[in-house]
């Protein structure tokens, strides 16, 4: 006979925690439209030559879409020492391969924003989005998997994507009252953290964190 009660086995499967650590930033965004036209050298190597699209214009043969997606995580946390900033070039899955924009981007952006995304993106809207890892597992040398963003929600204002983000994160230190600097992580941060050891370990959770901190 089992030493555990099924029926609570089952709950506790039902909740169990995701592995891994989802970064998930708020802010305002900001796109920028790129053309990336490759022109090939005597040696062989491609080397593309970036610039701004033009408004109307229209691509060519040898000619690739590249947008910039920039969230402004520092306006909630002006204690960050880096900023959100992602390129994805925008070219469909095919046959032979998938690709970040049409697996991951395009289809959060559709979800998120309607199909008429350009629109509402070019507003600069207050959003919350996740840094998924890239569709082909490509990695920096350092091993740290690339990120494309994977957008979550749109928000009506600043104050209404600072809510979310402290709901998530709790108050950072930047925003909290200086008399409350007891060191103590909010309890958000907290229940987090410990979910996440559950999932995956100590020293795995520890490796996690020091890649995407909280409140970034």
């Amino acid at each position: 006979m089992p030493i555990y009660d099924p029926d609570a086995l089952g709950t506790l499967v039902a909740n169990a925690p995701e592995a891994g650590l989802a970064p998930v930033n708020y802010g305002k965004l900001t796109v920028d439209a790129h053309v990336l036209t490759w022109n090939r050298a005597s040696d062989g190597v491609s080397t593309p030559e970036r610039r701004d699209l033009k408004k109307g214009e229209t691509l060519s043969k040898g000619q690739t879409l590249e947008l910039q997606f920039s969230v402004d995580i520092q306006e909630f946390n002006p204690n960050l020492q880096f900023e959100y900033l992602r390129t994805v070039s925008v070219q469909k899955t095919s046959a032979r391969q998938k690709t970040d924009w049409t697996e991951i981007v395009e289809p959060s952006l559709i979800k998120v924003f309607g199909k008429n995304w350009p629109a509402e993106i070019a507003k600069h809207p207050y959003v919350e989005v996740e840094d998924a890892p890239n569709i082909m597992g490509k990695v920096s040398k350092s091993g740290k998997t690339f990120g494309v963003p994977k957008f979550l929600t749109k928000f009506a204002n600043a104050a209404a994507c600072q809510a979310a983000r402290e709901k998530r994160f709790g108050t950072s230190a930047a925003a909290a009252p200086a008399e409350s600097g007891d060191g103590i992580p909010p309890d958000g941060v907290i229940t987090q953290t410990a979910n996440l050891i559950k999932g995956v370990g100590a020293t795995v959770a520890r490796q996690m964190l020091e890649s995407y901190p909280f409140g970034q």
